[in-house]
């Protein structure tokens, strides 16, 4: 019998463990979309027609990282998920494998000017003289300033907003996580 409600407590453990994943999982990804098409929209308002290319990638970087870094300051002081936090890992992610795709098809052998072509390209600099740089501009470098500055609001508002996320004022942590793995504790018998 004991064997039994052993073998239901690991069950019950491992089902809250995959709960627990699963919700993190979600967490994470919503930030991520929060980051890129969040900031996107929000700043949907600020375009205007007729500029040049310089300044449209002036304009780009500096709407792309207000947007970001305020929904990210948004973003974690009402829901307080650390997943937040990370989000810049994807960006990261993101556009170093596309750098590291472009230096392994067009700009080996690596030298100080194919260095320098290849930040350009990654930077939206050479948009006036080959299209796939605005593309890759636009789909890797500026996805991953959002998720950048989106990380870099939700770790400004832990650090600086006096209270952190909107919690109960009782409440010793506000890491949905956290909440969900002292429920499972309860359930099962307070171990």
């Amino acid at each position: 019998m004991d064997s039994q409600s052993a073998d239901e407590r690991r069950v019950s453990d491992l089902a809250v463990e995959i709960s627990f994943a699963a919700k993190n999982i979600g967490w994470f990804i919503s930030t991520v979309l929060a980051a890129t098409i969040g900031t996107a929209i929000a700043e949907t308002p600020f375009i205007r027609p007729h500029q040049s290319l310089s300044e449209i990638v002036n304009r780009e970087y500096c709407l792309s990282a207000l947007c970001a870094l305020g929904l990210g300051c948004f973003f974690f002081r009402i829901w307080g998920h650390p997943s937040a936090k990370w989000t810049w890992t994807v960006g990261v992610i993101w556009v170093g494998q596309r750098t590291i795709i472009l230096m392994l098809q067009q700009y080996l052998p690596f030298s100080a000017h194919n260095g320098a072509a290849l930040a350009a390209h990654m930077a939206g600099l050479s948009c006036n003289v080959d299209r796939s740089s605005c593309s890759d501009w636009l789909a890797y470098t500026i996805a991953s300033v959002r998720t950048l500055f989106f990380s870099v609001g939700a770790l400004l508002c832990e650090r600086l907003v006096p209270h952190g996320p909107l919690r109960p004022a009782n409440s010793p942590d506000h890491s949905p996580s956290v909440e969900l793995r002292e429920e499972s504790k309860e359930e099962s018998g307070g171990e």
